[in-house]
């Protein structure tokens, strides 16, 4: 590359130098100016050169690209409206250059055409006909969303926290109650009859009801806090159904419903903790039993495991009574229960250990069509039931 010295020591003599030499020199020039501006182009932040009148004399592909401007078009001729379309600190990169005030490591938000927030540096350089500036900005929008996502994780964190804290402070009182409210009932069973009793005693059954209730909402709540720490390994989904279907045999036979199990040959096991996977399919079919009014005769559950590369797809369908567009939207909420007993946390777990599989789950339902609920789950390790059955690696 040539030197800063040599450019001046050839002008002292160019009067004595022949036109092929002034070419070649010209030439070795251009060459080296191909080069800087290459490895401008290649710099990780956006580069733009502009002049007194706002022009732009020079802008690497990173400026372009933040900037949303085409590149196949030239940016010649071309001024500072062109290319920052954000009107706001366009007004204030205005101001700066007017009163030749340099920008240090500053963050901005520019709105047009994309909402990003970027970090701003504008350095001024006086030459013997104006100005000239350089405005070097680097695009931290990723960066910011993570911090802002970061945070929301530490508050939350700090809201479970203090959740559990005051759930646990709520136990204590709950246990003396209970406890006294078992030697009242005692108490009161050993004392001679009165006119009151039976009335009293009515009372304390109900008291113990919902006391019952209410230490069953502090427990379910208290497991929804706890992180889920999953234990993953080769897991049969087939072989989890199966059991479920055989354990719920009886209660599904009393209730008059007809179930049906549909399984894809060759199916791909998942790769799961086959302790949530239970809870979580146990609780979908005890859903499935319950979600039948007492008139309805044609009771059916279908359960259909199938393979949904690179997922095991299992879906539970029932022709129930349905569920309505209002409660649709709140159906994985904690502590929504269209139910008359519960604590509305089970839908919420669900969700929750699917999840943490990296799976996925999805409802589709409507009064008087039943429900159907789809579970998506990854396979071990990959593996597909079309490879197994190709005999391919």
């Amino acid at each position: 590359m040539i030197s800063k010295d040599f450019i001046k020591k050839f002008l002292s003599i160019i009067e004595r130098v022949d036109q092929k030499q002034i070419d070649q020199f010209l030439k070795n020039v251009m060459d080296d100016l191909d080069v800087f501006y290459n490895l401008l182009d290649f710099y990780y932040e956006g580069i733009l050169i502009f002049n007194e009148k706002m022009e732009i004399e020079f802008a690497n592909k990173k400026a372009l690209e933040v900037f949303k401007y085409n590149q196949e078009q030239s940016f010649q001729g071309k001024t500072i409206d062109d290319f920052i379309l954000s009107r706001n600190f366009r007004q204030y990169l205005y101001h700066k250059v007017e009163n030749h005030e340099d920008i240090v490591e500053e963050e901005h938000i520019i709105g047009s055409p994309l909402v990003r927030v970027v970090r701003v540096n504008l350095l001024s350089f006086q030459q013997k006909d104006g100005f000239i500036y350089l405005l070097t900005f680097m695009d931290i929008t990723r960066k910011k969303l993570e911090e802002i996502k970061n945070r929301r994780k530490e508050n939350i964190a700090s809201m479970v926290n203090l959740a559990a804290g005051l759930a646990h402070e709520i136990k204590n009182p709950l246990a003396s109650i209970d406890i006294h409210l078992r030697l009242l009932s005692r108490f009161l069973g050993n004392a001679p009859e009165f006119q009151e009793k039976k009335e009293m005693d009515h009372f304390l059954g109900v008291l113990q009801e919902e006391l019952s209730r209410l230490n069953s909402i502090v427990q379910d709540f208290l497991a929804s806090l706890r992180p889920i720490s999953l234990d993953l390994k080769k897991v049969s989904l087939e072989q989890i159904i199966d059991d479920l279907v055989s354990f719920l045999s009886l209660e599904m036979s009393e209730n008059q419903i007809l179930v049906s199990v549909e399984v894809e040959d060759l199916l791909p096991t998942v790769l799961g903790d086959q302790k949530y996977l239970r809870i979580v399919f146990l609780n979908l079919l005890k859903n499935a039993i319950e979600a039948f009014p007492e008139d309805q005769k044609d009771r059916a559950v279908k359960i259909k495991l199938s393979e949904n590369y690179p997922f095991i797809e299992i879906l539970i369908q029932d022709n129930g009574k349905g569920i309505s567009p209002e409660n649709m939207e709140k159906i994985f909420e904690p502590y929504f229960t269209t139910k008359s007993y519960g604590t509305g946390i089970g839908l919420t777990m669900i969700h929750k250990i699917i999840m943490e599989h990296s799976g996925n789950i999805k409802v589709d339902s409507g009064l008087g069509k039943g429900t159907t609920f789809t579970v998506m789950l990854p396979q071990y390790k990959g593996e597909t039931a079309k490879y197994l059955e190709s005999g391919e690696e």
